[in-house]
């Protein structure tokens, strides 16, 4: 899964792109989105934050990995055959 909306493009080095995010939990961020630094693809989430100096964003960098780059998933093969039912 890409996290690029679809239709958007890469961005150039040094610009991003944020989207407004349907959360499900409140720890989840209210904008996700990506970034480019330095040629490298990077995950960018913000918080809406209310502190004593006004609203703000928090924000989080993480890098960017796709599914390509992460291989495949590795999953535990189980013998069932001690089940006893």
């Amino acid at each position: 899964m890409s996290i690029l909306k679809s239709g958007a493009s890469i961005p150039q080095d040094g610009k991003g792109v944020l989207f407004q995010n349907k959360k499900t939990k409140d720890t989840h961020p209210d904008y996700k989105g990506t970034v480019m630094l330095d040629g490298k693809m990077y995950k960018l989430a913000g918080w809406i934050k209310n502190t004593q100096y006004g609203h703000l964003v928090s924000l989080s960098l993480d890098t960017y990995q796709s599914s390509a780059e992460r291989g495949p998933i590795e999953r535990e093969v189980r013998n069932d055959q001690d089940v006893p039912f």
